[in-house]
């Protein structure tokens, strides 16, 4: 859950509630962990859940999301404030970490990966995966490759 949310430090309801004697407001206050409610905590399972057993399809969408039984605009509100990012961020960002240890296990081409990864376009996996790691995913895995052959 601490990748999905918008802080480094998230702490599920019941460590919060076993911490209420203690002095945690001060804690709370500087920004760097994040208390989850029981409703939330809920509700991001529920959806790591639902993400984890449908992420490599690509015909998921932000769509089938409502299946979580919210309306559309209270998904997009939930989602945004738990995680800091829309659904489509959440997902996309989502596929691209799985695409990352689908590389790493070096099994599948990057095209093969791409399309594991739930995306219907290599062209647009490349783009996204450079946009956010600042690296392609073919020297991705030719630095990878290099590397843990010296090692």
């Amino acid at each position: 859950m601490c990748e999905a949310g918008k802080s480094p430090i998230i702490v599920s309801a019941g460590v919060k509630d076993l911490y209420l004697n203690e002095e945690v407001s001060s804690i709370a206050e500087s920004g760097a962990v994040y208390f989850l409610s029981f409703s939330d905590e809920s509700f991001l399972h529920t959806l790591m859940d639902f993400t984890e057993s449908r992420w490599s399809s690509e015909h998921l969408g932000v769509e089938d999301f409502k299946t979580l039984g919210f309306s559309e605009s209270q998904l997009y509100r939930r989602i945004t404030d738990l995680t800091g990012k829309s659904p489509n961020a959440f997902l996309k960002e989502y596929r691209l970490k799985k695409a990352v240890q689908l590389l790493k296990k070096n099994e599948a081409n990057i095209s093969e990966v791409s399309a594991m990864a739930g995306f219907n376009s290599p062209s647009y996996f490349a783009k996204c995966f450079k946009d956010r790691y600042c690296i392609s995913p073919s020297d991705y895995v030719y630095t990878r490759l290099k590397y843990n052959s010296l090692a």
